[in-house]
């Protein structure tokens, strides 16, 4: 910025970009444009075909929100193109995009740069307001901030074109990538394909993030000259992260949200039949997350586990050619993710109803041993189905026989315990049939299987969640009926040496409880959080003496999903009546009690009454 004016007009670009247009369906267009006459030279054709074909698979195979590619390619009319241009910029367009062609310090031109089809001349006549776009230039020169040489076409002391796009008063853009210097056609399709690929399919919404991932996908001579004029905190999509599911946290019985040793986050979820995987490293500050299924759609459902270092994950797909579910597993080890893989014995399952896979390990001498549970029938195995590994994943057992003890085919919602910091005890496990909790531990076989929900006065009682606290109760949630109190109920028990009594969650009959989710803490402290059914969240932490619940969020929320963790957890939800549904992640932490308030000043995007008592998920904070 060259003076305080300059800056002034960049920081109120920012907000009102974050806040008065942070959604829209302006942010669902990209426009491509491509200046170069295509009569003059064949290679052209092949630039701009080039272009459509990197953008389009890119535009096409990723997170939501969806985008749609407006294609523009003048050669002759460059007052047409002008026009053509204002009007789309004005009107919003999440990203402009200029390739295969020539630029100059001040513009994008065909046949000298004082012939242009857009430069900083049409800056006055620009009002996109805060529909501000990301622009990506690909060509030359329109990012030369250091040349102070007089212009015979637009005069000295002229700043470059991404500078003035960039702090012009409530028009231009939101954030420039251009070239510094004279650029060449060997970057024609690599420049803007790995923007699109860090956004798009690696889900990185912070400007910075993204140009710094395009980067590590650039050769050198291309990241010397290539510079981000923004700030590199700018979120991209700061409506937060979304889903078209509103299942995109569910099921309450498997952990979507891990808590490792360090205190970070790990996060997984479903979006238009993909599923997607966020972290955290301070435990506020969300990084871009990554696309763990290969593209191929109706994958559903994921569950993780894991340690300080290494990750693992498993979901269902459905197979259309089939008409199977199969199991998908992937782990992070410390080198990424790893390419996805079925676990054979828990796939091809003829089953109509959903597998639900959950996942959890144990310490064992050397390792841990993971465990997956699910629903399903392979064979004449029908109802819960289970297999573990000792290698992180490379083999699964038993080979045969595995089928859980007892288990018939009724029996659904299987859920484990993720088990204190570093899980040495038993794995606990929790199903149902419908009308009765089944609970039995895990070391180096199957407990025999207990009755848990019996004596309640509830009836109809499923979707369990379970987990171990850090003094060794095996705590215990699931959803059922009253018929006394005429409402939909969420019941608790703990065992320690033997079953506690029941406690249970009421509300009014019009106004049901479901899909709890459940996590201990050290000193016989204990949280769960649902939704109703008018649209809220709910949580109960019990203190030690007593139990205390309250309302968390007074807007349409739906299945919460808490982490496991001994000292502190937190849970995520997804929101809104109708899709995208958006990812949400408190901002509280449990059990320390209260909220903790992001202070306006160090945090743009809380800026509305309702969200600052959490954070957007891909926000920094």
């Amino acid at each position: 910025m060259g003076n305080e004016n300059e800056l002034s007009n960049v920081v109120t670009k920012i907000i009102d970009y974050e806040t008065t247009y942070a959604t829209g369906d302006w942010r669902d267009d990209i426009l491509l444009f491509e200046g170069q006459d295509f009569t003059s030279d064949f290679n052209d054709i092949d630039d701009y075909l080039q272009l459509k074909e990197n953008t389009t698979h890119f535009l096409y195979n990723h997170q939501p929100p969806r985008a749609d590619a407006d294609y523009m390619y003048y050669y002759a009319n460059k007052s047409e193109a002008r026009a053509s241009l204002i009007d789309q910029i004005n009107d919003g367009r999440f990203i402009v995009n200029y390739e295969a062609s020539h630029g100059s310090k001040f513009g994008w031109h065909s046949g000298g740069h004082c012939n242009t089809y857009f430069d900083v001349t049409d800056i006055p006549s620009l009002s996109n307001g805060a529909k501000l776009s990301f622009f990506i230039n690909v060509c030359c020169e329109t990012g030369w901030f250091d040349n102070i040489t007089p212009d015979p076409c637009f005069g000295a002391n002229v700043d470059c074109f991404a500078e003035q796009f960039q702090y012009s008063s409530d028009k231009g853009a939101i954030g420039i990538l251009a070239s510094s210097r004279g650029d060449y056609p060997s970057s024609y399709g690599v420049v803007d394909k790995y923007v699109y690929e860090a956004i798009f399919n690696n889900t990185e919404y912070i400007l910075g993030g993204v140009v710094l991932e395009a980067k590590l996908g650039w050769w050198s001579s291309i990241r010397h000259r290539y510079n981000l004029f923004g700030d590199p905190a700018q979120n991209l999509f700061p409506q937060g992260l979304t889903s078209n599911s509103p299942e995109a946290t569910a099921f309450n019985n498997s952990r979507k949200l891990l808590r490792d040793e360090k205190a970070r986050y790990h996060l997984v979820f479903e979006s238009n039949g993909e599923i997607y995987y966020h972290y955290s490293m301070t435990d506020k500050v969300w990084l871009g997350g990554f696309r763990l299924s290969t593209g191929n759609g109706n994958n559903k459902y994921s569950s993780i586990t894991g340690t300080s270092n290494k990750q693992f994950v498993v979901w269902q797909r459905y197979n259309t050619s089939t008409n199977n579910y199969d199991i998908f597993f992937t782990k992070n080890t410390g080198s990424g993710w790893s390419t996805p893989t079925t676990i054979s014995r828990l796939s091809d399952l003829t089953s109509t109803a959903n597998p639900l896979p959950v996942i959890s390990y144990k310490t064992i001498s050397g390792g841990h041993r993971l465990m997956v549970c699910i629903k399903g029938q392979k064979g004449s195995d029908d109802g819960i189905l289970y297999q573990y590994s000792d290698d992180e994943g490379i083999t699964w057992y038993p080979t045969s026989n595995y089928q859980l003890y007892r288990s018939t085919s009724s029996h659904q919602n299987p859920s484990l315990s993720m088990g204190p910091t570093t899980p040495t005890s038993p794995i606990c496990f929790t199903y149902d049939d419908g009308n009765k909790i089944y609970f039995h531990t895990y070391d180096s076989d199957w407990s025999s299987r207990q009755t848990i929900s019996l004596g309640s006065g509830v009836y109809n009682t499923d979707y369990s969640s379970v987990e171990v606290d850090g003094d060794g109760g095996k705590n215990v949630a699931w959803q059922g009926y009253s018929n006394s109190l005429n409402s939909d109920v969420i019941v608790h028990r703990r065992r320690t040496s033997s079953w506690s009594s029941f406690k249970i969650f009421t509300t009014s009959p019009s106004n049901g409880y479901y899909n709890p989710s459940i996590t201990g803490h050290t000193g016989d402290k204990r949280t769960i959080v649902w939704h109703a059914q008018n649209g809220t969240l709910h949580r109960a932490h019990y203190d030690g003496s007593y139990w205390t619940e309250s309302l968390s969020y007074e807007v349409f929320t739906r299945n919460p999903n808490i982490s496991a963790g001994t000292t502190i957890a937190k849970y995520c939800w997804t929101e809104n009546e109708s899709s995208p549904y958006e990812i949400k992640m408190s901002s509280e932490t449990m059990p320390v009690g209260g909220l903790l308030k992001l202070d306006s000043s160090e945090n743009r995007e809380n800026v509305t009454q309702h969200n600052s008592e959490y954070n957007y998920i891909s926000h920094r904070s």
